[in-house]
């Protein structure tokens, strides 16, 4: 009966998604960690994935990439991408905000516009959607 109660427990962990800092890359982070209250995840006021290229697979994020936000306050931080190209922060920030990217020396790319919300996935998505080329990417 034990044997039986551990593989029911296991296979029902293998249908729950992999929580942490390298969970569902290119997913819209704010669905769960917007501080809508509906669930446990922790809320965040800005979080995105950085790809290679606008049309990258979801699992093909990049690790390494500055990403450098200034609020309309004047605060100014960076943030740094992980292994699954995940970034993001539950710092108090008054949009519109103004954000580039930086990676190695390589170059820095900013948004042209202000960005609005702190959910970059919600518009840089494969298909890309509203004004958006796609997935956010490094320079």
């Amino acid at each position: 009966m034990r044997r039986l109660a551990l593989v029911t427990t296991l296979a029902s962990l293998a249908c729950v998604p992999e929580e942490g800092p390298l969970m569902q890359p290119g997913r819209n982070c704010m669905e769960c960690h917007g501080g809508s209250g509906e669930d446990d995840a922790r809320p965040w006021t800005l979080a995105g994935t950085v790809y290679a290229a606008p049309n990258a697979p979801h699992q093909a994020g990049v690790e390494g990439v500055r990403v450098h936000v200034t609020d309309s306050k004047g605060f100014d931080f960076r943030l740094r991408s992980n292994q699954a190209g995940n970034f993001y922060t539950a710092e108090a920030l008054s949009f519109p905000l103004a954000v580039c990217l930086e990676r190695d020396g390589a170059g820095t790319t900013c948004m042209e516009s202000p960005v609005e919300h702190g959910s970059c996935n919600a518009c840089h998505t494969v298909p890309p959607t509203e004004n958006a080329p796609g997935r956010l990417t490094q320079p």
